[in-house]
């Protein structure tokens, strides 16, 4: 079976280009790393764009962010508190992720509708 390099998808035989990543197929899965680092939630808020945003400012900087979506299956919403997103940070580098969401804040890069966690 082909499977994509980039995302991991697997194929049908006979296709030869990944429709998601535009990248041409493989025959054997790749290794991919798996990071093992510690990573810690410190920041919540309601909005994707606005998460994704400050996880754009992290990522320039070469901090990893992972989001999680507290959205209920039951409910999938993206209106209140059910639509509620947490973004986390390995934790060397929680300190210096504060410092630069608080700096976005302070530029009115990011909207100050979010909160950081304890």
């Amino acid at each position: 079976m082909p499977y994509c390099p980039k995302c991991g998808a697997e194929y049908r035989e006979g296709i030869k280009v990944c429709a998601d990543c535009n990248v041409e197929l493989v025959d054997t899965m790749p290794d991919f790393e798996v990071d093992k680092r510690n990573f810690i939630e410190f920041y919540t808020c309601f909005d994707a764009l606005e998460l994704g945003r400050i996880s754009e400012i992290l990522s320039e900087k070469g901090i990893k962010t992972l989001i999680r979506d507290l959205r209920s299956s039951a409910f999938p919403t993206d209106i209140g508190e059910t639509a509620e997103k947490r973004l986390s940070v390995p934790e060397e580098d929680l300190e210096e992720a504060v410092k630069l969401v608080k700096t976005a804040i302070v530029d009115g890069e990011i909207s100050p509708d979010g909160h950081f966690m304890n």
